[in-house]
């Protein structure tokens, strides 16, 4: 098939598909939520070597280093989070999640990569270079991603009060419907509540006969083309596992940036009486950046075959999702680092292959 394939980018500029106003109010709403986000990652690298040079200086215990490494990560984050959901985004009419379920999942979230980091620490801190000392601390690292994936969609539903979809609805019918076109079991539908998840959004999970499709009330009353082309673009992800392969490779990837940090660290100080958490966090940020270039480019990659297989199975015009992306306030025109590290595909491609779709200028999917 002739096309650029599901794997490179299709250059489109914006312009192309977004007025001026529309670039416009995108920018202004996206421009702060970057800058909080540079703050974060800048206060985050602060706290670091504000712990690395505090851990060189005083003698104190692996703990107390693993818990100011964790304040240093977790509260930037926590208060960027926190200022785009209870002060940005009410800005524009919308509501902030509850504080519970705020609350709930990202201390979730923080916990379980924070339990990961001591654990991990604990062993790089009195690691020799042997075998083991590399292999378990990777081992653990590995878990985690694999763990959140598991339980990530979980926190979602248990927190986001989700209800069932009429069975004997319009909307049930076409799920069962386009479940069985991708050949996937028959899935459990429900509809979040609109407070805590909000925009045409949706999400599926499970396996087997576990399988649920979580939908946002707008979606749900919505046009239907839309509401069928985002559901069958969550099967697709489902059929081809998309979400298992991200898990391991995100875990795969990590284990391999802590074994080979972990090398680093213990040769670097391998004559320090000092904790070696904060060199192993500094060496562990610089390995990472390839890896998280890759795992970015192949989740661009999963959702551009996730937007095929959901074109070859329903309809939909471009202008209807270009709605989508306008009333969600999509950053319809990304920075240079979203276009690298962000893990959706520009919004402006995303509508250039639904167009070539529709006047039969296949994509290759590979």
């Amino acid at each position: 098939m002739n096309g650029p394939t599901v794997w490179w980018p299709l250059p489109v500029a914006p312009e192309r598909w977004f007025t001026e106003e529309e670039r416009a109010v995108a920018s202004s709403y996206h421009r702060p939520i970057e800058r909080a986000a540079f703050w974060s990652s800048a206060a985050q690298l602060v706290g670091l070597l504000v712990v690395l040079g505090v851990s060189r200086s005083i003698d104190v215990g692996t703990a107390a280093v693993v818990a100011a490494i964790s304040v240093a990560v977790a509260v930037p984050r926590m208060a960027a989070d926190g200022w785009r959901e209870f002060v940005h985004e009410p800005s524009f009419g919308r509501h902030p999640v509850s504080v519970g379920a705020f609350a709930f999942t990202t201390a979730g979230r923080i916990v379980l990569e924070v339990a990961a980091l001591a654990v991990v620490a604990l062993w790089i801190d009195r690691a020799t270079a042997s075998l083991t000392d590399i292999v378990i601390p990777a081992v653990l690292a590995f878990v985690v991603p694999v763990v959140s994936a598991v339980i990530g969609p979980r926190f979602v539903l248990a927190t986001h009060r989700a209800i069932d979809v009429p069975a004997d609805g319009v909307a049930a019918h076409q799920v069962q419907q386009l479940a069985a076109a991708h050949r996937v079991e028959a899935p459990r539908a429900v509809v979040l509540d609109p407070v805590t998840f909000e925009g045409a959004n949706a999400f599926a999970t499970g396996t087997g006969s576990r399988v649920t499709v979580a939908v946002s009330r707008r979606l749900l009353d919505g046009p239907p083309e839309l509401f069928g082309h985002v559901v069958s673009h969550e099967l697709a992800h489902l059929r081809r596992r998309h979400l298992w392969w991200s898990a391991i490779a995100s875990g795969a990837s990590l284990a391999v940036i802590v074994a080979v940090s972990s090398v680093i660290t213990i040769a670097i100080d391998a004559d320090s009486a000092a904790s070696r958490l904060p060199v192993f966090v500094v060496v562990a940020g610089a390995v990472s950046v390839p890896f998280r270039l890759a795992l970015a480019w192949w989740s661009r990659a999963n959702e551009r075959q996730a937007d095929q297989d959901a074109l070859v199975l329903t309809s939909v015009r471009p202008a209807v999702v270009k709605q989508l992306h306008v009333s969600d306030q999509a950053a319809v025109e990304p920075s240079r680092a979203a276009r690298f590290f962000g893990a959706h595909p520009a919004p402006a491609e995303r509508l250039e292959r639904i167009e070539r779709f529709r006047t039969a200028a296949p994509i290759d999917a590979n």
